[in-house]
């Protein structure tokens, strides 16, 4: 298809992959038909639902691991901001941004430390 930063994009979808692209279809359109009690900065709204569903249609549609986590990371922005910028008020909000946080930073380190591990285990 094309290449980002020397990696070859292409995206493919399996069995898994296209049911979780249906389903998140299917969440999207519901979160935007009940979208009508949002009046403080609707377009904000909007335009964070567009881009956490553009991740998570790239990290279910995506064949390798780099792209996995390139788009799976591009949704968890949005994500951050639709709960902490007045989606989720309260201890909720903060627990769910708190457990958002801490999972990020375990799948940086695990990405991170993941490859030594790999290359012990197998001698390389």
């Amino acid at each position: 298809m094309g290449t980002v930063a020397g990696h070859r994009v292409s995206p493919g979808v399996d069995g898994l992959g296209a049911l979780m692209v249906v389903l998140s279809a299917i969440v999207t359109l519901m979160s935007v038909d009940a979208a009508h009690r949002v009046h403080h900065q609707p377009g904000l709204y909007f335009g964070l639902v567009l881009v956490l569903e553009s991740g998570l249609f790239g990290s279910f549609t995506a064949l390798n691991f780099f792209h996995w986590f390139l788009f799976w990371e591009l949704s968890l922005i949005p994500a951050f901001f639709l709960i902490s910028c007045g989606a989720v008020r309260g201890v909720a909000g903060g627990d769910a941004i708190l457990r958002l946080h801490h999972g990020r930073l375990c799948g940086a380190c695990w990405l991170r430390f993941w490859p030594s591990f790999f290359r012990r285990q197998h001698g390389l």
